[in-house]
């Protein structure tokens, strides 16, 4: 759920030229009439992009009711603006973290065109096992959709690989939750495999981009065990 009313958030985030990181909150934003205000000074793609980095989210809901209300009310505020209903939605605690963590997830760690060069301690390709079944993708296919965090430990944290479901890619599905807390609480490593086409391509191809990411992922993690977690054990909502 909490992927589709992020929607809005996410549109605005493509809509401004550029995602650049920011600490720190110059003048929070923590009311609808505070909101309101700053909307109504938005010059330019950087201001409006510093309102989304200024706003500091309500806590977020603890039941469905709760959540259904907040997305009643803000329905009713501004029904036909996507970008103001992107910060109110923000704002109610409704998008499942800080502009700073969904941007990140949605523009950075959603990436299915990544350069991994770390080798693993023995090759993984064509086959790292004897009876292993032959992959039809080369090796560079399969290994740029594997998106692994700038400070991915090798090996010091247990790894572990989030997968897709469908119509989605890893990043945007588990980095602002499961990813952000196993990082948090210092339970795993989280790697992001986004399979491109969104996981809608046939599932013969998605099992040689998930053999291969776990297989890679061990190699370059002094050979640790690899968990997978995908939509079935893990339901962000």
């Amino acid at each position: 759920m909490k992927l589709l009313i992020s929607a809005p958030l996410v549109a605005s985030a493509f809509a401004l030229p550029s995602y650049n990181s920011v600490k720190s909150r110059a003048s929070p934003i923590t009311t609808q009439q505070q909101l309101a205000a700053a909307l109504k000074g938005v010059t330019d793609a950087g201001s409006a992009q510093s309102i989304f980095q200024n706003i500091v989210s309500a806590t977020a809901p603890t039941s469905i009711a709760q959540e259904q209300a907040g997305i009643t009310r803000v329905r009713a505020l501004n029904p036909a603006d996507i970008f103001e209903s992107g910060a109110d939605i923000l704002l109610a605690g409704l998008a499942g973290g800080d502009f700073e963590t969904i941007a990140k997830a949605y523009l950075v760690e959603s990436n299915t065109m990544n350069f991994n060069f770390r080798e693993p301690l023995v090759p993984v390709y064509p086959k790292a096992g004897v009876l292993d079944a032959p992959y039809d993708l080369s090796e560079k296919q399969l290994r740029q959709a594997i998106y692994i965090p700038s400070d991915y430990t090798y090996g010091r944290k247990p790894p572990v690989i989030f997968l897709p479901g469908t119509g989605a890619v890893a990043g945007q599905n588990f980095a602002p939750n499961f990813g952000k807390l196993f990082k948090e609480q210092d339970v795993a490593d989280p790697v992001y495999l986004n399979l491109p086409g969104e996981n809608l391509a046939d599932i013969q191809v998605a099992a040689e981009y998930t053999a291969y990411a776990i297989n890679y992922i061990s190699g370059i993690s002094g050979g640790r065990k690899v968990d997978q977690r995908h939509l079935r054990h893990l339901r962000p909502c």
